[in-house]
């Protein structure tokens, strides 16, 4: 059973299981073909002046680790088939981010188990404009 604590500072600490969902942003076609196109634009370009433009895949990076989790939880908060892994994601708790794209959660260890299961048998779904690469402790 997973019970929160509090350290010398008063700051709750999570102690108990918690999980690692390493992602992947996605690129498609028009993302490299976007970059190929500046890439050759700039180049026939011969002025001096700089254009300051983000690419797609920048501006994906700059999202925050709590938006990425919660776009986590809606992909897979409604599972009609598996009662247990909605009520799995609907309790997990958000640790932290580690840039570019490595979220921390933690829960229970029932849901921590379910969420695991769910990514071996390949029905855990990623957020908006990542793939999944690995879940672990």
């Amino acid at each position: 059973m997973s019970s929160n604590l509090t350290n010398e500072t008063g700051d709750q600490v999570l102690a108990g299981r918690s999980l690692v969902i390493v992602l992947r942003e996605k690129t498609t076609d028009n993302d490299q073909r976007q970059v190929c196109d500046e890439s050759t634009q700039r180049q026939r370009d011969n002025s001096s002046a700089v254009t300051l433009r983000h690419h797609p895949r920048q501006l994906q990076s700059q999202r925050n680790g709590w938006d990425i989790f919660n776009d986590f939880v809606g992909e897979n908060k409604d599972c009609y088939w598996n009662p247990h892994l909605e009520e799995s994601i609907r309790n997990l708790q958000y640790i932290g981010y580690l840039h570019p794209t490595t979220l921390l959660v933690g829960g229970r260890d029932i849901y921590i188990d379910t969420v695991r299961g769910a990514w071996t048998r390949r029905v855990l779904r990623p957020p908006k404009g990542f793939h999944i690469v690995r879940v672990g402790k």
